[in-house]
Formats: C-alpha cells, sequence, structure tokens
C-alpha cells in the first residue's frame, strides 16, 4: 500500500507539493524588501531581480562599530539594553549625531539591515548610536523602553565633545514601535538632555491603534496617556515625519497626521512627507530620503552636499 494512499495523506503530499512549487516565488518576492533575490524562480530560472553591479566602495569594509553595554554595572543576563556607536571620519563630521531607536512592536529588534541607514547617515557626516533598547518580550514592561532611551542621550551627550560631535545637535530616529519612544522623548526630555531634531519613520503615536492590535497597558505596553502626540509643545523638537499610503499598522490618519498636526499647532517646525512605499515596515525608501536628507541640510544637521560629497 502507497504511503499516501489515505486521503489525509494524499491531502498533505499535494499541499506540500504546492508549497515547493510556489515557495521560491514568494521568497522572491519578499526579497524585494531586502534588495535582493533570496533564491532563483524555478518555474522561469531567473532572479527576481537583477544581479547588483559592485563598485570600489562596495569592496571597502566599513569602520568597526563600538558596541556598549547602557549600563555597564548590570548583570547583562537581566539587562540586555547596549549602544552601538559609529563615527564618520573625524575630518568629516557635521558635529551632529542621531540616536537610532529601531522598531518591533517594543518585543524584538533587529539589527540585521542597520548598515544601510547608518551608511546614508555617514554620508552627511552625521554620528550614529544604535540603541537596543530592553524589550517587553524580555518582560521588561513600559517604561523600559523610554529610560533607556534617556539614558543613551544622557551617554552621547557625555561624550559628545570628545568625538568632535555638538552637544546640541544630538537627534533621534525612531521607526515604528521605535517612533514612539522617539517622539515620546523629543517632547519630554528637557534641560540637558533635550533633542536637537527627530526623524519619524512610520511612527507609532496613538498606542491604541489599529483597532485589531491596540497596545494593552495591563500587557505592558504603554497606555494611552503616553499617546506622543498630546505630548507636544512648543518647545518640542523639530520633526520630519514619514509613512507610506499603504500603510495599515501605523496609519496615517491616527499616527503621523495627528502627531504632525499637533506639530503645527504648537509652532514647531514640521515636515510631512506620504508617499506609496509599501507596506508597514518598508525601511528606507527614495520618497523620504531625499526630502529628509534636503531637511537635515537646511537645518545644519548634515554637511553641505559638496562636502559630503568627499566623503
Amino acid at each position: 500500500q502507497n504511503q499516501f494512499s489515505s486521503p489525509s495523506m494524499a491531502w498533505y503530499a499535494r499541499s506540500m507539493w504546492g508549497a515547493a512549487r510556489w515557495m521560491p516565488a514568494c521568497a522572491a518576492a519578499g526579497a524585494v524588501a531586502f534588495g535582493k533575490p533570496l533564491c532563483r524562480n524555478l518555474d522561469t530560472g531567473t532572479d527576481s531581480k537583477p544581479p547588483r553591479i559592485l563598485t570600489a566602495a562596495d569592496r571597502l569594509p566599513p569602520p568597526s562599530p563600538l558596541h556598549r553595554p547602557l549600563r555597564p554595572q548590570s548583570d547583562p543576563r537581566v539587562d540586555q539594553a547596549f549602544t552601538i556607536r559609529s563615527l564618520p571620519p573625524a575630518d568629516r563630521r557635521s558635529g551632529a549625531a542621531v540616536i537610532i531607536l529601531p522598531g518591533g512592536n517594543y518585543n524584538n529588534i533587529s539589527l540585521r539591515n542597520m548598515h544601510r541607514p547608518i551608511q546614508w547617515l555617514h554620508s552627511m557626516g552625521i554620528a550614529v548610536y544604535v540603541l537596543r533598547y530592553r524589550l517587553r518580550s524580555e518582560m521588561h514592561y513600559w517604561p523600559a523602553q523610554i529610560e533607556d532611551t534617556e539614558e543613551a542621550v544622557r551617554l552621547v551627550k557625555a561624550e559628545a565633545a570628545s568625538l568632535g560631535l555638538d552637544p546640541d545637535k544630538i537627534g533621534v530616529w525612531g521607526s515604528s514601535a521605535g517612533g514612539h519612544a522617539a517622539s515620546l522623548a523629543s517632547s519630554t526630555f528637557t534641560g540637558q538632555l533635550k533633542l536637537a531634531f527627530q526623524i519619524l519613520v512610520y511612527p507609532t503615536i496613538d498606542v491604541e491603534t489599529p483597532d485589531w492590535y491596540p497596545w494593552i497597558a495591563a500587557e505592558g505596553f504603554p497606555g494611552p496617556e503616553f499617546n506622543t502626540h498630546t505630548h507636544v509643545h512648543p518647545y518640542t523638537a523639530p520633526a520630519f515625519i514619514t509613512v507610506s499610503s499603504e500603510d495599515d499598522v501605523c496609519a496615517l490618519e491616527t499616527n503621523a497626521k495627528p502627531y504632525y498636526d499637533a506639530c503645527v499647532r504648537h509652532g514647531v517646525p514640521a515636515k510631512l512627507v506620504v508617499a506609496s512605499m509599501g507596506r508597514h515596515g518598508h525601511g528606507m525608501k527614495v520618497e523620504w530620503t531625499e526630502p529628509c536628507e534636503a531637511w537635515l541640510r537646511e537645518h545644519g544637521w548634515a554637511l553641505p552636499p559638496q562636502d559630503a560629497a568627499r566623503l
């Protein structure tokens, strides 16, 4: 008797055959988000994208980043927060630095593609710090994430002058959940911890949206009192805000737009860029990076184009 003779096993065999046939195409389609094909399409025998032509610059190793625990005195088995510092050449620094707060719903953080924003900011002479904050999935409940953000800002400002950076030109970049922490920090950090600017990429602003997956305070998330557009005031850091028109997780109408409107009401310099860039989590797209680059240069946080071109 054939091992697939029973109805259930026959169904299983058909399902596995279908998955095997479609998986390469699905994987190749998914790979578009990461800029290169993950496999070849078995039906056509071709890659989903043309090969990348490497340049001489592609073959140069990047500067080694510096990894440091956020709180060296803490037990790393319990406190897994750390920072990664990456600096442009000493003679090509604008004086500004950006602290990147990655997304991940406060449950996870991926640093896999972090080289892309680092290289982009370095091209403008901007130093970069990446914060791996404590996670809710590790039972570090809110406000652990904003506490780690505050500690990171304190660290960067304390060592800025020794690195040729200006403590008054420290900004923050947050994506998705990281955008929640970044936008809150930009309004609530004061005195020596005040931030100079903020870049918000498909940020979470209203914590109880979308209605099919709200953050619930009883589960360790921020509650509605931390909706960040309600914290905006005249001294909130200038904001560059961007979101895709297809984003249904951190949708324009319930997140980026209310935050932008609050900035406008309080006289905070703000720029909102909305474009068709795909679903939530699209990462870096020219539709927003070009206007953001111009915005950073306009305010003096990035090197002028002629100086940046020599990097």
